[in-house]
């Protein structure tokens, strides 16, 4: 009879609290397959004992390949130790604040996150820089908490980025393992109506698979809830193989979407040259005239000007390109882009 070992992650994530200058990392289009897969710096924040704690994520914009990278060579932390616990599976899309890594307070060291997916090199360096610092743990601005995690009724509570194993379970291959999780969340004054005023689901939990030697299978790995107070979701996983996994949990408040949450914004050319932002064509449409036209270009370094406010950001992939964003006095619907591509040859 083979057995698994199974370790849980958890992570919390609270509406309307990345900056703008955190977010605006934004994905890129999306390929079926065959693209780098790149890792993405989402902030910093403070912690009371004086340290500070990174918190990164991935964008793969394979849309059809699910890219397994072992730590090492493929996938490591520089310099050493390779290993601090990221993930070694990348489902397609943007997975956001997978990983977050204590540093001290004062750090100004070297630390990137290098990955190599399908031949193709991409790392980003952790810093402290001030446009990046994040408030995970509390919204200063309306009293929002991200929700609170147990695996027991009795249980520890755990809220906020990942930081560790919260629960360890034991499991037969090919037998479905019972997951059950009970959740609690504050409501934020005023209501909380997240996103700008649009409200998703109040509380979303979801499930995935951080590590492990082969795919899992989760009866239910999203699942909705109109309120976020004391919830018990409950689903299954299925494991294939035997060996030790690490399953991440993932809560949502408010919203149930970590873009809207953020307040994301569409990147939109002025191309009918008015000044203004205006009804836009979707990418790959026909250009036209009298609209604007929508752009996918995934900001991978990002700099706040100080000058106009405005944000450049460089762009993955070839040939590359730098992107400036023209917030407006409301940056969802005001919010214009220029663009400008590096010469091919």
């Amino acid at each position: 009879m083979q057995f698994c070992c199974v370790r849980l992650a958890v992570m919390a994530i609270i509406s309307l609290l990345v900056s703008v200058a955190a977010s605006a990392q934004a994905p890129g289009a999306l390929r079926e397959f065959g693209a780098q897969v790149a890792p993405m710096f989402e902030g910093w924040y403070q912690n009371d004992d004086g340290t500070a704690t990174v918190l990164v994520g991935f964008f793969n914009p394979n849309s059809s390949q699910t890219v397994d990278l072992p730590v090492g060579v493929l996938n490591r932390f520089e310099p050493g130790p390779e290993d601090l616990g990221q993930p070694t599976h990348f489902p397609p899309g943007r997975s956001w604040g997978v990983l977050s890594i204590q540093v001290p307070g004062d750090f100004d060291g070297e630390l990137r996150w290098v990955l190599t997916a399908n031949d193709q090199p991409a790392s980003i360096p952790l810093h402290l820089d001030a446009p990046y610092f994040i408030e995970p743990l509390r919204n200063a601005s309306d009293g929002n908490e991200p929700p609170t995690i147990r695996f027991s009724a009795a249980g520890p509570g755990f809220t906020g980025p990942p930081v560790g194993i919260a629960h360890t379970m034991t499991g037969r291959v090919g037998t479905p393992l019972e997951l059950s999780a009970w959740t609690s969340d504050v409501k934020p004054e005023g209501g909380g109506e997240g996103g700008g005023g649009r409200r998703g689901s109040a509380l979303t939990m979801r499930w995935h698979l951080h590590r492990g030697p082969a795919l899992v299978e989760f009866a239910d790995p999203s699942q909705r809830f109109r309120e976020s107070a004391d919830q018990n979701p409950t689903t299954t996983v299925t494991f294939s193989e035997s060996g030790e996994y690490l399953l991440r949990a993932e809560v949502l408040d408010e919203t149930g979407d970590e873009a809207l949450a953020q307040g994301w914004t569409a990147q939109v050319l002025d191309t009918n040259g008015n000044g203004r932002r205006d009804e836009h064509v979707e990418p790959g449409e026909p250009m036209d005239s009298t609209k604007d036209t929508r752009i996918e270009r995934g900001f991978y370094g990002v700099a706040p000007s100080p000058l106009d406010g405005s944000i450049w950001g460089s762009t993955t992939g070839m040939p590359g390109g730098l992107v400036r964003f023209v917030p407006g006095d409301d940056p969802v619907r005001t919010g214009l882009v220029e663009f400008y591509e590096v010469p091919w040859n």
